[in-house]
Order: structure tokens, then C-alpha cells, then sequence
């Protein structure tokens, strides 16, 4: 589902940033980028993108010397459809030119970076994300013919208000503006919580692909392993047999038990399962 992180002027890229970032890269490994004014031409938004490992991130992150920017904006990409990619990796330039589009390097008068899925809305390629189209196809016809950057504006508001969970970041000379809910961290942004240490949930006695995420803070594993039993329960039947539990949806926080799991079907896609009403 991707994550979004916003650097904002009073945070600091400091060690502990740093750390969340390669957290941010470990659950989200599908490509990484970023976003920031330009200093060569100052009304431009400079994207670089395409990092496939952490390193080549790091090294991009001092090299461009984003620690003592004002504004960065960082996207950590998980697919979610589209190939795994240069070309698909955020931020996006808005425009319909798909060179552009997919250029790991590049200067730009307004780009964007996404944490959702918007998929059901648009018609996609084997080889395009969601994101890519959406931006190509909707965004961009939305701010060309007028130059208008906020009737773009008006289309994330609208979109970001239809489908909850979408969260975009967009940067131009004015700056950068966030949609959807995100919450602070020592001055940074994050559009959800996989820049924490995730806890991998067993299934059965044994470890599954799912995972919930605890606060830094606390005691890590053990602190939530106590008190899982009064926090979690099955979304469907209200079992808190907590060593069954599947967590299908960490932002929505939907967790089903072992058995509901085989009885709808769900096998581990919250998009099947049928909540109850009421």
C-alpha cells in the first residue's frame, strides 16, 4: 500500500529519520523516491526516483544534501499492480507525457506521490501502476488546458474524500500540500505506520505473512504479545484467540480468526471479506 513521508522545515533528517526511512524501505521494498524545489531553476520541482535498494537511497539522500532542505517529500512503493520498476515508482510528474512520466530523473512544475488504491476507477496495463494512469490519464487533463494547478487540487480533495484511505502529497512553487489523514512524528509526516518495526503474526503456532505494527516506545514484541488478548479480536465472530488471529488490514484494522478465515473464503484479502452490519 505504499507509505508517504513528509519532511517538513522544522523536522530534522537526522540518524533517527534516517532509521525510520530504511523502515519505511524494508516493508515498502518496491522502489523508492523523492521530491524537492529545485535549486538550479526554483520554481521546479525536482523528482529523483527509481532507488531498488536503501543504499542507493542513502547515498542519493546525501548527495543531494536533503538534510538541509526545507521540504522533502519521500515515497516508499509496495505493487500493488504494474510491474516493479523505475517507471512506476513515485513521485509522478502531473503530465500526460509517459517519458516523463517514468523518468528517474527530472524537473517539473507540479508533482505527486500516492499511498492507496484507486485501480477500481481507472483502466489499467499489465505494466502501468494505478497511480501512473490515474496521473496521466485524470490529474494531468485536469490541470493542462488551463494551467490551473487547483482544479488538480480539487480532484485529489474529491477523491481523497470518496475513498478514505487514499493519501497523496503534491508539490509546486507554493509548496506542498498533503490529502488525506497523516500524522506527525517529530515535525516529520507519515501517511501510515510502516516506518515502525513490524510483528509478525502467527497463524497456527507458526509465523504468518501478516503483521501489525506497535509504537516505538513501547516494549516492542512482548508488551504487545500481553496485551494482544484485550486489544485485537476476530472482526466477524469476536474470537480473541489471539494465536489465530490474521490481521487483513492494518490501517483499517480488520483481524479475522483461522476459522472465519477458511469459512469466507477470505484467504488473507480483506477485499472479501463481508463485515457485519449494525
Amino acid at each position: 500500500m505504499c507509505i508517504i513521508a513528509y519532511k517538513s522545515p522544522e523536522a530534522t533528517l537526522n540518524e533517527k529519520a534516517i532509521k525510520r526511512l530504511d523502515e519505511c524501505f524494508s516493508s515498502n521494498p518496491d522502489g523508492a523516491g523523492f521530491m524537492f524545489m529545485d535549486d538550479e531553476r526554483p520554481n521546479l520541482v525536482r523528482i529523483e526516483k527509481g532507488f531498488m535498494t536503501f543504499d542507493s537511497l542513502k547515498e542519493a539522500i546525501e548527495r543531494h544534501k536533503l538534510a538541509g532542505r526545507d521540504e522533502v517529500v519521500f515515497h516508499f512503493r509496495i505493487a500493488s499492480g504494474g510491474v516493479v520498476g523505475v517507471g512506476n515508482c513515485h513521485p509522478f510528474p502531473v503530465t500526460h507525457d509517459n517519458a516523463l512520466l517514468a523518468a528517474p530523473s527530472s524537473r517539473v512544475a507540479a508533482a505527486i506521490v500516492h499511498n492507496g488504491v484507486i485501480n477500481s476507477a481507472i483502466k489499467l496495463t499489465d505494466a502501468e501502476s494505478d497511480t501512473r494512469v490515474f496521473v496521466r490519464d485524470w490529474l494531468a487533463p485536469a490541470v493542462q488546458p488551463a494551467k490551473k494547478v487547483g482544479r488538480a487540487v480539487d480532484v485529489l480533495r474529491l477523491l481523497a474524500w470518496f475513498r478514505g484511505f487514499n493519501k497523496f502529497a503534491t508539490m509546486t512553487s507554493s509548496g506542498v500540500e498533503l490529502f488525506g489523514e497523516f500524522h506527525e512524528v517529530d515535525k516529520w509526516e507519515f501517511s501510515n505506520y510502516s516506518y515502525l518495526a513490524p510483528i509478525v503474526v502467527t497463524k497456527g503456532g507458526k509465523k504468518d505473512l501478516s503483521y501489525a505494527f506497535w509504537h516505538e516506545e513501547n516494549d516492542g514484541y512482548d508488551a504487545w504479545k500481553a496485551s494482544q488478548d484485550k486489544q485485537y479480536k476476530c472482526s466477524l465472530c469476536s474470537s480473541k484467540a489471539a494465536s489465530d488471529l490474521i490481521l487483513l488490514d492494518a490501517s483499517l484494522g480488520i483481524w479475522v480468526c483461522d476459522k472465519c478465515d477458511r469459512k469466507c473464503g477470505c484467504d488473507g484479502n480483506s477485499e472479501k471479506l463481508q463485515l457485519p452490519t449494525g
